[in-house]
């Protein structure tokens, strides 16, 4: 944890405050290359944690207009910008002392996004328990949390569109998620939709999508699902949620050419 980017983690965790690194940071430590911007920890208290990094020059700031936590937004968070190089100076030894541990000065105005344990379904004892070892969640950790938050999103929220990009890079990009037998780390309600994810069959991270895997968790939290390989039955009515339907519909109107079209109206479960 040298890296001075992740210097509020040394802050919280300094006053026993466990931390689990999120998002952009967590998918890249699986093998996503994707840039990051701001920082997200996992915190047990937003407001606790919050009060700490104020003492240290940490100042609120609203997201941007482009932000997935741009009002409205149905999470909880509290986003911080960390100090200028002038503050830096007025805080004196503390900020010494870090710049010594990380051996470079904390200049990056790098936004730190506290995130609620109990929202993402993290329990204390993992916060704790990842917080002692190395800061960022296991796999199964990382996928529960984005698929659970995903399903429980707004459709067409900002918050849905940038989980599902999170989850494309992992499926994309990590060959563990892809190991055999890797649904069962998962908890049994998100198993299905990760079957789903790598049958190779289905049209992912569209609003049909999302909407049958809602489904289906809510089945299996009633007791009425088994687990299958690829939970859609090939019906017209589900014909959206197939890979081969996006290039039938393309090949039917003849404009392979103006594929984004026909993928646009099947992301929004409009047809054509």
């Amino acid at each position: 944890m040298e890296d001075p980017r992740y210097a509020p983690c040394k802050i919280l965790l300094g006053e026993s405050i466990p931390i689990l690194i999120w998002l952009e940071d967590a998918v890249a430590r699986y093998g996503v290359p994707t840039v990051v911007f701001d920082l997200h920890l996992i915190v047990p208290d937003i407001q606790h944690a919050a009060d700490v990094l104020h003492q240290w020059g940490w100042r609120p700031e609203l997201p941007g207009p482009f932000s997935f936590l741009f009002p409205p937004c149905p999470i909880q968070y509290s986003r911080l910008i960390c100090p200028a190089p002038e503050d830096e100076r007025n805080q004196g030894d503390a900020f010494d002392s870090l710049e010594a541990e990380t051996s470079e000065p904390l200049l990056e105005r790098t936004a730190t996004v506290l995130l609620s344990a109990t929202e993402w379904k993290i329990s204390t004892e993992r916060l704790h328990e990842v917080s002692n070892n190395h800061y960022f969640p296991p796999l199964p950790v990382l996928a529960n949390g984005l698929v659970t938050n995903l399903l429980d999103a707004p459709d067409g929220s900002g918050l849905a569109s940038h989980l599902s990009t999170m989850l494309a890079y992992l499926y994309d990009y990590s060959s563990e998620v892809k190991t055999e037998g890797f649904e069962h780390c998962l908890d049994l309600e998100n198993r299905q939709f990760h079957l789903d994810c790598i049958s190779g069959q289905l049209m992912l991270w569209t609003l049909p999508f999302a909407r049958h895997e809602r489904q289906v968790r809510e089945n299996i939290r009633q007791g009425c699902h088994e687990l299958q390989e690829c939970s859609v039955a090939r019906t017209q009515e589900n014909r959206l949620l197939f890979i081969d339907a996006f290039h039938e519909l393309a090949d039917r109107l003849g404009r392979r050419d103006h594929a984004h079209d026909v993928a646009k109206a099947i992301c929004n479960g409009t047809g054509i």
